[in-house]
């Protein structure tokens, strides 16, 4: 559990603690946190503890922290991306979605505009519900 959590949440929220700063005196920013339906309280269900909680944490994140940086002047969006079952080592080969698919969605959001959403949970750009 704490690995996970080290990985999946702590990660995300250092990364953010260290480049919001950033962003902020830029006026400009993209975070994209990559999650997951397990961490979706619409899609909670048994097994994988670790996993789902740790990505519930980081959609808890996405959405503290896109509530904390709307009322800026400045333009920085923060979603969470499934990028549904990917054939990674994690994933295994019976995964339905490339690494290069995965990452088009990913990148997507990364590159959004500024009427973009924020505060979002989206798979495949559609959202899906927290």
């Amino acid at each position: 559990m704490r690995h996970t959590l080290e990985v999946n949440f702590y990660g995300a929220f250092h990364m953010c603690r260290a480049f919001v700063p950033l962003m902020k005196k830029n006026g400009f920013g993209r975070i994209v946190n990559v999650s997951s339906g397990y961490g979706a309280m619409s899609e909670m269900g048994g097994n994988v503890a670790a996993y789902r909680i740790s990505k519930a944490a980081l959609n808890a994140l996405t959405l503290i922290m896109a509530h904390e940086l709307r009322d800026t002047d400045i333009n920085i969006k923060v979603n969470a991306v499934c990028p549904s079952w990917v054939s990674t080592d994690m994933g295994g080969s019976m995964a339905l979605v490339t690494p290069q698919a995965a990452a088009k969605d990913i990148v997507h959001f990364a590159l959004l505009d500024e009427r973009g959403p924020s505060g979002g949970f989206f798979r495949y750009k559609k959202p899906i519900p927290w």
